[in-house]
This record gives C-alpha cells, sequence and structure tokens, in this order.
C-alpha cells in the first residue's frame, strides 16, 4: 500500500503546496483515475479524476480532499506539515 503523507491544511485543495498535488495526482494515477502528467497544477482533468475516484468509492464527488476520501485514497494528513513523503508498506 502506497501513503502518502500531506498537511493537515492541505485539505483545501487550492492552498496544497505543489508536491502535495503532486502526491494526490500520484495516487489518483495509481489507481487508474488520472492518466495526465504528475505536475502538481490542479486543473480540470485532476478535479474530474478525484471526482470520478469519490464516485467509484461511494463517496460524494465533491472534488474535495475530505478525511474519508483522503483515506480511500491512501493520503494520509499529517499534524506536522511536513513535505509529501512515499512510504511502501
Amino acid at each position: 500500500v502506497t501513503t502518502f503523507a500531506v498537511s493537515a491544511q492541505a485539505a483545501d485543495i487550492r492552498h496544497m503546496s505543489r508536491s502535495e498535488i503532486q502526491s494526490v495526482q500520484q495516487a489518483l494515477a495509481d489507481g487508474g483515475f488520472y492518466r495526465y502528467g504528475v505536475d502538481g497544477k490542479w486543473g480540470p482533468y485532476s478535479d474530474a479524476a478525484l471526482r470520478s475516484f469519490q464516485q467509484a468509492k461511494g463517496l460524494p464527488a465533491t472534488g474535495q480532499m475530505c478525511k474519508e476520501t483522503s483515506k480511500k485514497l491512501g493520503v494520509v494528513f499529517s499534524d506536522k506539515g511536513q513535505s509529501p513523503n512515499r512510504k511502501l508498506n
């Protein structure tokens, strides 16, 4: 299982750092939901991929990184605000 550490304040995608967005894009790509460049820029393709992921997992397709979405996506929110890390379990 791949997990990513993302700062707690990153729940609002508009306030996520480029590396945090790359982590979310990579997790979506790993799940087969995102087929574009993992560039750290949130745009319509990233948004559509997140909404598709949410819908496929039975979540409200809000396009926001709520706790349930992050849990199912494998994105872990850290209280320390550290840079995203990839951890292989």
